[in-house]
C-alpha cells in the first residue's frame, strides 16, 4: 500500500465495478481508498469497462450502484440469493425479505405511490403497486412535515424524479436481459467445446464407429460428466476418462441389444405377413386359427426367428416351412382344448366349494368325469361361458366400451354388438382372450386412438367362467324342443332351427280388443335364452316352442301374401361381426366392424371399393354369439302378424293345429288364403347379412 494514490487509481480503474466492490470489502486500507468521494472517477472509469451498463443514476453513489448491479447478496439480510434484481425498487431481495420489506398499495386518493418508485404486480385480478415499506413510510413522514403551500411543488419535483427513475429502470432491465442472454450463450459454448473435446478424445481411443450412432451421441450430450460448462483440461480428462469409457461399453451393449431386437421384430413381421396369407387363403374355415402370440411361439418358428444375426431369412424360408403347419396348428388346438378343460374344471370346483350341501350338488359328479368327460361337457349346449374381461353380469353392463361409446377392440364408435354368453366352439375365438384390455381411462383412449396399444397375448381362458343360470335356461329350451340337454351341442341346436316365442310377452301384446289378430315375436334358442335372462331377468318367463309343422306349412306358403312385418329395432347388418383380412394380425388391427364400418374401412384404409367377402373381409369366429346391443332394451326377433285367424286373442294358449288347418283352407276368389300371415325364416343372429351368391 506504499504506492502513491494516483498510481493506485490508475491501476484500479482497469478493473470492473464488482472487482472494486470486492476489494473494498477485503481490507480497511482498500476501503479507505475506494469508499471516499475522491475515488468516484475510479468507479466511473471501471463502470465503462462493462459494455452496455447504463450510467449511475444521480440519486445513487457509484459503490451502491455497483452493489445493486453485481452483488448476489440480499440487500437486507446479506444472504446469497438467486432472485433477479428488482430494478423498479432498486433492490435485490431474498424470498423471505421480500415478504417483510415490500408492501402493496392501491392507487386512489393516496398520493404516496405516485411519489416513490413502484413496481406493478399482475398476480391479482386487479393490478397492484408494490413498493418498499421503508420508502413509503419515509415519504409519508416527509409529506406530513410539509405545509400546504409546499406540497404541490414537492409533488411536482418528485414526479420528475420518479419519471427519470422509470427511464433509467428500462435501460437497466434491457442491459440485464442482454447480460443473461450472453451468459446463456457463453455456457452453451463452454458445453459445446467440452463435448467436442470429449468426442475427439474418445475417437482417439477407438470409439469412433460407436460414436456415429445417434443414440450414443444423445447419451453423451446428456451425460453428467460431459454437459458441464467447464473447459476440458488434461487433468479433468484424466479424472473422467475411466467412467466415460465404461459408459461407452454399456452403450455398445445396449446398441447391440436394440439391433437384435429390431432384427427379431423384422423376422416376426415376416412370419405374421406369411401367416396372414396362409389364413386368408383358407377362408372361410370352421376351425380356430392361432393368432400372432401363439404361432410365433411354435417351436420351429421360434427357432428360426432366434437364429444368429448373420443368417438372413428370406420369404422362401417360410414357404418351405408351410407343409408342417397343419400338424403344428393341430397340436396347438389340442392344447387349447386342454386349457379349456382346465378352465371348466376350475370353474366347477370354485362353484362346488360355495355350495351349501356339497354332497348332493351336481358339481362333484362333473368333477368325477375326468378329462374325457369334461371334454364332452364343455361342448354341450348347457355349458354357457361368460368372459369376465369384456362382459359382466346381468346388471345391464354392456361389452367393453369406454364412456365415449368406443369399442376398445374395434376402435369404432358403435352400439352395434353385445355379447353376454358364449358356447363351444365360439368361446375359443373370443378376441379379448388374446388381448390385454385397457384397465384405466387413459389406456382406453390410447386403445382407441393409438396405433399399437392393445398388447397381444397367447390364447388364455383366464377370466372365463361358467354361467349356470344360462345353462339351466338352455336346458329347459332343449327339453321343450324334445332334445336331451345332456347330449346335444350348440351346433346341433343351431342346425335344427327350432323357433320359440315368449308366452308372457304374447299375452301382453295381444289384448282382448285385438281379437282375430295375432302378434307373435319368435326367436332362435340363443335369442330366447337371452330374452329370458336379460329382458325378464330370469324370472316369470314362459317360453313356448313353435311346432315344426306350423313352420313347415308357412315356409311352403305364398310369402307374397304377407301384409305386415315388424322388424327388431336393430338388424343383423348392424352387428359388429366383421374383420379386415388385410389388417389381420397386424400391429394396427381393429376387429369387430359393422357392415358399414368394414366398407368404410376398406375404402379409406386400403382404397378398395369392389371388396369381396373371404378375400378382403371375413366373419369373426364368434359371430354367432353377437346380438344387437343393448339386447335388454327390446325383444329381438322377427314378428309374425296374422289377421282373420280363428285364434284366441285374450292371452290363452295358441292353437297351432287350428292355425295349420286354416292355411289348408280353399283359396279365396282373390287367390289368397283364408288368413294373412308373415313368417320369415330369419337368418340366425351372427350370420352374414350378405347374400352368399353375391359376394360383393
Amino acid at each position: 500500500m506504499g504506492l502513491p494514490l494516483d498510481v493506485w487509481f490508475e491501476v484500479l480503474a482497469n478493473l470492473t465495478p464488482y472487482d472494486l466492490l470486492k476489494l473494498a470489502r477485503t481490507t480497511k486500507d482498500f476501503r479507505k481508498i475506494l469508499m471516499v468521494r475522491s475515488a468516484a472517477p475510479v468507479w466511473a472509469r471501471a463502470r465503462k469497462n462493462v459494455p452496455g451498463l447504463p450510467p449511475c443514476p444521480a440519486d445513487m453513489t457509484e459503490p451502491a450502484y455497483a452493489n445493486l448491479a453485481f452483488s448476489p447478496c440480499c440487500h437486507f439480510c446479506l444472504t446469497r440469493t438467486s432472485r433477479r434484481i428488482d430494478w423498479d425498487l432498486r433492490a435485490r431481495m431474498c424470498a423471505t425479505c421480500i415478504k417483510q420489506e415490500v408492501i402493496s398499495v392501491r392507487r386512489g386518493n393516496d398520493p404516496i405511490p405516485r411519489l416513490i418508485p413502484t413496481q406493478i404486480s399482475t398476480r391479482s385480478s386487479r393490478p397492484l403497486s408494490l413498493c418498499l415499506k421503508r420508502q413509503y413510510d419515509e415519504m409519508g413522514l416527509t409529506l406530513h412535515k410539509l405545509g400546504e403551500d409546499q406540497i404541490q411543488a414537492f409533488e411536482q419535483d418528485r414526479r420528475q424524479v420518479v419519471q427519470a427513475h422509470k427511464e433509467h429502470t428500462e435501460l437497466c432491465e434491457r442491459w440485464s436481459q442482454n447480460q443473461a442472454n450472453s451468459r446463456v450463450q457463453e455456457l452453451y459454448q463452454l458445453k459445446k467445446d467440452r463435448y467436442d473435446s470429449i468426442i475427439h478424445k474418445l475417437t482417439e481411443l477407438g470409439w469412433g464407429e460407436e460414436l456415429k450412432q445417434i443414440r450414443a451421441q444423445d447419451f453423451l450430450s446428456n451425460h453428467r460428466l460431459v454437459k458441464q460448462p467447464h473447459k476440458l483440461t488434461d487433468r479433468i480428462w484424466k479424472n473422467i476418462k475411466t467412467p466415460l469409457v465404461e459408459s461407452m461399453e454399456s452403450m455398445r451393449i445396449k446398441r447391440l441389444e436394440l439391433e437384435r431386437e429390431k432384427l427379431i421384430k423384422k423376422r416376426k413381421l415376416a412370419v405374421i405377413d406369411f401367416f396372414r396369407g396362409y389364413k386368408n387363403y383358407r377362408l372361410p374355415y370352421a376351425e380356430l386359427m392361432p393368432e400372432p402370440a401363439d404361432y410365433l411361439a411354435f417351436e420351429p418358428i421360434h427357432t428360426l426367428i432366434e437364429k444368429p444375426d448373420d443368417e438372413e431369412l428370406k420369404r422362401d424360408t417360410w414357404v418351405e416351412f408351410e407343409p408342417c403347419l397343419p400338424d403344428l396348428i393341430r397340436q396347438w388346438r389340442e392344447k387349447v382344448e386342454e386349457d379349456l378343460i382346465a378352465c371348466v374344471r376350475l370353474s366347477i370346483t370354485t362353484k362346488h366349494r360355495s355350495c351349501r350341501d356339497s354332497s348332493t350338488c351336481s358339481h362333484q359328479r362333473h368333477l368325477d368325469l375326468g378329462d374325457n368327460g369334461i371334454r364332452q361337457l364343455m361342448k354341450l349346449v348347457t355349458t354357457a361361458y361368460r368372459c369376465q374381461s369384456c362382459t359382466k353380469n346381468d346388471s345391464g353392463a354392456m361389452e367393453y366400451w369406454d364412456e365415449g361409446g368406443f369399442n376398445l377392440l374395434s376402435g369404432q364408435r358403435s352400439g352395434g354388438t353385445e355379447t353376454k354368453i358364449l358356447y363351444y366352439p365360439e368361446i375359443l375365438g373370443r378376441h379379448c382372450l388374446t388381448r390385454r384390455l385397457p384397465s384405466t381411462t387413459s389406456e382406453m383412449r390410447l386403445a382407441v386412438f393409438g396405433s399399437d396399444t392393445i398388447p397381444r397375448l397367447k390364447l388364455s381362458f383366464h377370466g372365463v367362467v361358467l354361467d349356470e343360470e344360462y345353462g339351466c335356461v338352455v336346458a329347459e329350451l332343449a327339453k321343450l324342443a324334445g332334445q336331451a340337454p345332456d347330449t346335444i351341442t350348440a351346433a346341433d341346436m343351431d342346425r335344427w332351427k327350432h323357433r320359440f316365442y315368449c308366452h308372457k310377452c304374447y299375452k301382453n301384446d295381444n289384448r282382448p280388443s285385438q281379437k282375430g289378430r295375432v302378434t307373435v315375436t319368435y326367436l332362435t334358442w340363443r335369442e330366447m335364452a337371452m330374452h329370458i335372462m336379460e329382458y325378464h331377468r330370469g324370472e316369470d318367463a314362459d317360453p313356448k316352442l313353435i311346432p315344426r309343422s306350423f313352420v313347415e306349412i308357412l315356409s311352403e306358403s305364398r310369402v307374397e301374401t304377407a301384409i305386415e312385418l315388424r322388424r327388431p329395432q336393430r338388424t343383423n347388418q348392424e352387428l359388429s361381426i366383421w374383420c379386415c383380412a388385410h389388417c389381420r394380425d397386424s400391429l394396427s388391427e381393429r376387429v369387430n366392424f359393422t357392415r358399414n364400418e368394414i366398407s368404410l374401412h376398406l375404402d379409406i384404409e386400403h382404397d378398395i371399393v369392389g371388396y369381396t367377402r373371404n378375400m378382403d373381409f371375413y366373419k369373426t369366429f364368434d359371430a354367432i354369439s353377437h346380438y344387437p346391443s343393448p339386447f335388454r332394451d327390446f325383444r329381438a326377433g322377427e314378428t309374425l302378424v296374422i289377421r282373420g285367424a280363428q285364434v284366441p286373442g285374450d292371452g290363452s294358449e295358441i292353437d297351432w293345429d287350428l292355425m295349420v288347418m286354416q292355411f289348408e283352407l280353399d283359396e279365396d276368389d282373390d287367390g289368397t288364403s283364408g288368413c294373412y300371415y308373415y313368417f320369415s325364416e330369419p337368418e340366425p343372429v351372427g350370420v352374414s347379412p350378405f347374400s352368399e351368391e353375391d359376394e360383393h
